[in-house]
């Protein structure tokens, strides 16, 4: 399980990736399965030199290339709580500071990127086709809960990939790929590099053959020219996949959502809450005797 908490980072980077969980084939007869356990990348923390200096604020953000850099914009944002749509809350100015989309190369999903000199967010859901970066040219903390999890069948901002079709009639879906393979036979190849570069979200569940899968996570990327502070909690989870129909042939439970990516960089970050990019629960396999089998767990459901 991807959660890191009660460590203090000092000069250097925090890189969380997931995957998800498989859906479980039926059961016949006996109570519904729950979803199988969501596949994870490393358990700890990866820390590296802090990021490289430009001449504005002593930082060059990753993916600098795409998103651009740190700028100057004389904001001081306060505690934004609620609800951020990538989509359309991206513009300047914003409850997040001056938002701009950004279009990286190769296809990849689209960015929201929102600059400030300094930024304190409260509790935010976030919500949208867009990853979203937040890039302040001083400092950015977190006393709240900031999420760009997948919910149910809903993708978290900037979810990247699917699953092409979707299982066989009494098979479960396979898990959502993305540092690693997903649960289940048949996972999608494992994508995206440990440094978050390019900066992209997790993996859809494979649907079984009547119900979804679930949720991707999202990306979130939060770059500070000094220090970056979570005394809250930061989430990128996946979405549990829904359980298989209760008749006919068709009883296989969906794949769980992928955990997305979180990475945070400064020349300090200090973390004494937690972030966490869990794969999700994969949906219980139907049953002919006992009906509809329990839809997954949402990774930001399940105990730190």
């Amino acid at each position: 399980m991807q959660n890191h908490r009660n460590r203090r980072i000092v000069t250097g980077l925090l890189w969380i990736l997931g995957a998800g969980g498989c859906g479980d084939n039926p059961v016949a007869p006996g109570p519904d399965g729950a979803g199988a356990a969501d596949a994870l990348a490393n358990d700890s923390a990866t820390l590296t030199d802090g990021p490289r200096a430009d001449a504005a604020s002593g930082v060059v953000p990753s993916n600098s290339g795409d998103l651009g850099g740190l700028e100057h914009t004389g904001l001081t944002v306060g505690a934004p709580s609620g609800n951020f749509d990538t989509d359309t809350d991206c513009v300047a100015p914003s409850a997040l500071g001056n938002c701009r989309v950004a279009q990286p190369s190769g296809g990849l999903p689209e960015v929201c990127v929102c600059r400030s000199d300094e930024l304190t967010i409260g509790s935010l859901q976030v919500s949208g086709a867009r990853a979203l970066a937040l890039f302040a040219l001083r400092s950015v903390t977190v006393s709240g809960t900031l999420d760009v999890s997948g919910r149910g069948l809903t993708d978290g901002a900037g979810a990247a990939r699917a699953y092409a079709s979707a299982s066989d009639g009494l098979v479960g879906g396979t898990g959502g790929s993305y540092a690693s393979s997903g649960g289940g036979s048949g996972a999608a190849a494992s994508y995206g590099e440990a440094a978050i570069i390019p900066l992209q979200g997790g993996m859809r569940g494979q649907d079984a053959c009547s119900v979804r899968g679930g949720g991707a996570g999202g990306a979130l990327q939060v770059s500070a020219g000094e220090q970056i502070t979570v005394t809250g909690r930061i989430q990128a989870g996946g979405g549990g996949g829904r359980g298989g129909r209760g008749g006919g042939s068709c009883l296989g439970g969906a794949g769980g959502g992928s955990g997305g990516a979180v990475l945070l960089e400064a020349p300090m970050v200090a973390m004494t809450g937690a972030a966490a990019a869990n794969g999700a629960g994969g949906g219980g396999g139907g049953s002919t005797s006992y009906g509809q089998g329990a839809s997954g767990t949402d990774a930001s459901g399940m105990a730190a």
